[in-house]
């Protein structure tokens, strides 16, 4: 498959928990597919039965001129991903580390350059998307309380973004923690936060806005 010159791409690691627990009886997505109309065409067709033809222009891009550069954007099951990549590429190349040239934070964002391939490899630490802080007055731990400030981007990933040709996104886990829910600065609602006053909407709530920001920026 071929993308033209200044595309970008974006991918969505979605966690299996969040899906399996879903209340809705069935994704209009599956649904959609399921009803599709195979063509008469589309069921005589053998990807395994013909010749490659060659494209006499080349490819679009070469060690010279692609400067691709990827990113994985979200919580540690991104940053897990970009580490296995890295032992893969490893055996073909080994990477320049860069990271301090964009952060001060170089334990959270990463960055490595292929320079015998002009290719630079990212991780940006974000695993709410949004702006997010303590909660907790006795201080942070696995399980205190977090504020996040749903209508408002975590800029230590979006200020970087736009840099990127190929952005993959993960995000789940942490939104299952107790969490003070925040827009337009107005404590809306909570996950588990066992407040008085405060409705408990659930992780789906955050989650979904989180998310719906995070692809309105991209």
């Amino acid at each position: 498959m071929r993308f033209p010159m200044g595309s970008s791409m974006l991918l969505l690691m979605l966690p299996l928990s969040l899906m399996r627990n879903s209340h809705e009886s069935s994704s209009p997505v599956l649904s959609s597919v399921s009803n599709l109309n195979i063509t008469e065409t589309e069921k005589r067709c053998d990807i395994f039965s013909g010749k490659w033809i060659p494209h006499p222009e080349g490819p679009y891009y070469n060690n010279e001129t692609c400067n691709l550069i990827i990113a994985f954007v979200g919580d540690s099951v991104g940053r897990n991903q970009m580490r296995s990549l890295l032992c893969l590429l490893n055996h073909v190349s080994q990477p320049e580390d860069i990271s301090h040239r964009y952060s001060s934070d170089v334990a959270y964002f990463k960055r490595y350059f292929y320079a015998d391939y002009n290719f630079t490899l990212g991780n940006l630490w974000s695993p709410y998307f949004v702006r997010a802080n303590d909660a907790d007055q006795n201080g942070h731990s696995y399980n205190s309380i977090m504020k996040l400030h749903l209508d408002e981007v975590d800029e230590a990933w979006a200020s970087q973004v736009e840099s990127f040709d190929i952005v993959i996104i993960s995000a789940g886990h942490w939104f299952f923690r107790p969490v003070l829910y925040y827009e337009n600065n107005q404590l809306v609602g909570c996950n588990k936060c066992g407040m008085e006053n405060v409705t408990d909407f659930g992780h789906y709530y955050g989650y979904k806005k989180a998310f719906r920001l995070h692809l309105e920026l991209l």
